[in-house]
């Protein structure tokens, strides 16, 4: 959506943004950790209440939400590729299935074909298999 409104080097500028963030943010929750955990080697005083606590908790949060939504993130993606490959696999087998049946004859005569070019479509792949199966081998003896 921003590509399309702002163009390409917005969005680049907004990914550097965002990395910046992240790379930020990942260097603040070690800061937080260590120092909560040198004022707890150190026996601080000043420290002793509930203060303390509550930096910890608040950044054990505030990295489980962050990852949280980085996880949905990929969820989503995934998610969202997954119903655009179904729906356009549909698409072209409904479309398949419309040309069937305007002109079962001509769909016919087609099949030979189709049935050739999926034969040597599986013996490029066997072939090619068999070949990296004999460079696998060829390198274990050398070995």
């Amino acid at each position: 959506m921003l590509h399309d409104s702002l163009g390409s080097n917005i969005v680049l500028l907004y990914k550097y943004v965002d990395l910046i963030f992240v790379l930020v943010f990942i260097y603040y929750l070690y800061q937080v950790f260590q120092y909560t955990r040198y004022l707890v080697n150190e026996k601080c005083k000043c420290s002793v209440d509930i203060r303390r606590e509550i930096i910890m908790i608040g950044s054990l949060i505030e990295f489980g939400l962050i990852f949280l939504l980085f996880l949905l993130h990929i969820i989503a993606f995934t998610i969202f590729t997954v119903i655009y490959s179904v729906v356009s696999q549909v698409n072209e087998g409904s479309d398949n299935v419309r040309n069937v049946i305007r002109d079962p004859i001509g769909s016919l005569s087609k099949v030979p074909k189709s049935i050739k070019n999926e034969m040597s479509n599986i013996n490029s792949y066997i072939s090619k298999t068999s070949s990296e199966i004999k460079k696998i081998g060829s390198k274990r003896r050398t070995k």
